[in-house]
């Protein structure tokens, strides 16, 4: 079953998914496995966003 949760909450949706999307003007900015995003950001968004954890 699939699920799509929207969050500004970063910290949420790293408890509450297994996979995230970071979204920059509508368009996908990184995605990937939670563990492997929020470990090894690549995009600038992903750093700026996983600094605030």
């Amino acid at each position: 079953m699939l699920i799509i949760f929207v969050s500004h909450d970063v910290e949420d949706a790293a408890r509450s998914a297994n996979h995230i999307c970071y979204l920059r003007a509508g368009v996908s900015a990184e995605e990937g496995p939670t563990p492997s995003l929020l470990g090894n950001p690549k995009s600038q968004l992903s750093r700026w966003l996983t600094g605030s954890i």
